[in-house]
């Protein structure tokens, strides 16, 4: 593959390895609730969606006795306290360096609330790699598609040559929102053969991806 003038990343279960905890506090609430837990990936490959309220339907959340937005909210709070155990994906500092020495373009484009993204992504070493890092202004990972959309139109460089990196099916529907490119990496919060109902090229990991990339004359895709 060519190198991309601009790569728009996902964060979560792209470059932020968070599934493990996603799970573990998942099941936390699920068994406050007496509601059947999440026993491996396998299940949660299984009943893990967009959009994200739908997620909490098939894990079986009564959605006439509490609200979206409070269970949201508690997810939140776990998941905060936890995700300190969470670290970049194994390549994945090396790769965005290696993409910015390239003259390559970076962002990150989240559904995670602006105020969560930046303290998930404090002390992880990105500082100079990125032009920005776009999260929604709500806790509860609705689509982020609209901002998605708004960024693209700001830069200048053609959609053809922006590369979204996600780890879901979501993420290469917004990439064709926007007109551009899209690659995703089974490592994260959905399985290969779900990604690969994309038509995007799918990665087992992001070291296989960046294996891929030709830097040899840096190369615009």
């Amino acid at each position: 593959m060519k190198v991309p003038k601009y790569v728009i990343w996902d964060w979560n279960g792209t470059l932020f390895n968070d599934v493990a905890v996603c799970i573990s506090v998942q099941n936390k609430m699920l068994r406050e609730r007496k509601l059947q837990t999440i026993a491996d990936r396998e299940y949660y490959y299984r009943v893990f969606t967009f959009p994200i309220v739908n997620y909490y339907r098939n894990l079986g959340y009564d959605l006439t006795a509490e609200s979206f937005e409070d269970i949201c909210s508690c997810y939140v709070a776990h998941y905060e306290r936890d995700m300190v155990q969470c670290g970049l994906y194994s390549g994945a500092l090396p790769l965005m360096c290696r993409l910015r020495e390239s003259g390559t373009g970076q962002a990150v484009i989240s559904a995670a609330s602006r105020k969560s993204l930046a303290k998930q992504m404090a002390g992880k070493g990105l500082e100079g790699l990125l032009d920005a890092a776009v999260g929604i202004d709500n806790d509860m990972a609705a689509s982020k598609t609209e901002n998605a959309v708004a960024y693209v139109r700001t830069l200048s460089v053609s959609p053809a040559e922006i590369l979204f990196v996600g780890d879901s099916l979501h993420d290469a529907e917004v990439a064709k929102e926007c007109g551009c490119g899209a690659v995703l990496i089974a490592d994260g919060h959905q399985d290969f053969r779900s990604l690969q109902q994309s038509g995007a090229p799918v990665f087992e990991t992001l070291e296989k991806f960046s294996a891929a990339l030709d830097f040899s004359f840096g190369d615009i895709m």
